[in-house]
């Protein structure tokens, strides 16, 4: 089953067991032709969430920067900063500098986006 979620439910859906941290990022893509820019990410989720899978949207990005290397793998989420701004804007960096819900510079593989969306598809237990 799937669910769909936005905004604030998304960021409180995707928390605890359900963090995206451990998860591992399958393919981003990135729709420029509509109005304004949005991002797809497809994370395969950690064992012990409740979701198999989840598609994250940044919709109407106000900024994004990725960059990869060879020298590393193809892309665990070994840390995560992932909150909404005192400016009411969604910020995700899965190459954290630091912790915290505070957007640094020095944060990598970054999304800062006025809205999220999220398609989570449930772990089918046996």
């Amino acid at each position: 089953m799937k669910t769909v979620l936005s905004d604030d439910d998304v960021i409180d859906c995707l928390r605890g067991e359900n963090s995206l941290l451990d998860g591992q990022i399958k393919k981003i893509e990135i729709d420029g032709e509509n109005d304004g820019v949005k991002i797809y990410v497809h994370i395969h989720m950690r064992r012990n969430s409740d979701y198999e899978s989840a598609v994250v949207e940044f919709i109407d990005c106000e900024e994004y920067c990725f960059s990869f290397s060879s020298d590393f793998y193809f892309y665990c989420i070994e840390s995560l900063k992932f909150f909404k701004t005192d400016g009411g804007m969604f910020y995700v960096s899965f190459d954290p500098f630091d912790a915290g819900d505070q957007i640094c510079n020095e944060d990598k593989d970054v999304i800062l986006s006025r809205s999220i969306a999220a398609r989570v598809t449930q772990r089918s237990r046996v």
